[in-house]
């Protein structure tokens, strides 16, 4: 079920937007205006002690090395794990994943793909041995699947659920905790909604789902309490814009900063390693090439980002952390699956 934020800025025109979202039992939502937001929720208090210099930058390892074939991949990082989750055709049909070990080095070793479900745009989280996995299943339906990981590298699924109607989803979990993000149709712009659940017995008991903004390709990461979100515009432009909060109890939401562009190009992934926020996206024309952001997360929770660099080709980028190894896969030359490491 969705919920619309009353008076919600109406697409990108401001970084001095603050949202407080709350959960389906605290049915009210409040907008404020004001770039210092002092009745901060417990997350974003225990951010504005931490005295934050410099931000440590991805050193990427090429060449790509191909791992598979499929499209539309995504990939999740927890300790030493690696899971990822791609199309095995162009559109809707077959879902597969794989699971992966980070060597010392960095690199991935990558074990065999199994098959797990039938869809389109997967996702997919990890945190411990718990797997949160979303896609869009029947229509616009959007469905979840628990897993847990084992030790010979495969996951035990539960049954999907679905539990919202969208597109392009994207999840995120730490510990308990899952946000998730998506768009509500295929529309460019679309308006963007994200909902938090925790994890529990192996289901999700969901907060209702708020517009936060209009954009698309929403994907978001979550470390502790603390949300990063990135996304495009739509629409004729190519405008890159992250939004930045934090969750608590309840599955209370609070955004401190929104809409305040980074970059400009498509497909935007997100990743957080302590204080650095790590991004990449696909260049501006679509098509040369693949760039990366490292961002520093600051005390008031806006985040200070660094020039992008271009660290490859390919198209549909997605970044995982995991330590000081960040692991990031995508598209080559259709069908190929490409990953790149890299370490800071």
């Amino acid at each position: 079920m969705k919920n619309a934020i009353v008076n919600a800025p109406s697409n990108h025109n401001s970084s001095t937007n603050a949202l407080t979202l709350t959960d389906a039992s605290k049915p009210s939502t409040t907008l404020r205006k004001g770039r210092n937001v002092l009745s901060m929720i417990f997350g974003l208090a225990v951010l504005a002690c931490m005295t934050i210099a410099a931000s440590a930058q991805v050193t990427w390892e090429p060449p790509a090395k191909q791992y598979g074939t499929g499209f539309a991949p995504r990939v999740a990082a927890d300790g030493g794990t690696v899971v990822e989750v791609h199309q095995l055709d162009s559109g809707s049909g077959p879902l597969e994943y794989r699971t992966g070990t980070i060597g010392t080095t960095g690199i991935v070793t990558w074990k065999p793909v199994h098959k797990y479900d039938t869809g389109s745009a997967p996702t997919v989280a990890i945190s411990g041995t718990n797997v949160v996995e979303m896609h869009v299943g029947t229509g616009n339906d959007l469905v979840y699947r628990v897993g847990v990981l084992k030790a010979a590298g495969t996951i035990t699924w539960s049954a999907g659920v679905i539990f919202d109607h969208g597109f392009a989803p994207s999840v995120a979990m730490s510990g308990p905790e899952v946000v998730e993000v998506h768009q509500d149709t295929q529309s460019s712009p679309a308006n963007l909604y994200m909902s938090a659940a925790q994890l529990s017995a192996g289901k999700l008991s969901f907060s209702f789902a708020f517009a936060y903004t209009l954009g698309v390709a929403p994907d978001v990461a979550l470390s502790g309490g603390t949300i990063i979100e990135v996304h495009g515009a739509g629409g004729t432009s190519n405008g890159l814009f992250y939004e930045a909060g934090t969750v608590a109890a309840g599955n209370a939401l609070n955004f401190p900063v929104t809409g305040a562009q980074y970059d400009n190009g498509f497909s935007p992934s997100v990743t957080i390693a302590g204080p650095t926020i790590i991004e990449v996206h696909t260049a501006t024309d679509g098509v040369s090439g693949e760039f990366s952001s490292d961002g520093l997360l600051q005390s008031n929770g806006s985040v200070v980002w660094l020039s992008a660099t271009q660290y490859d080709t390919g198209n549909l980028p997605s970044v995982a952390a995991a330590g000081p190894d960040v692991v990031e896969v995508h598209e080559g030359n259709s069908p190929a699956l490409f990953s790149v490491s890299g370490q800071f």
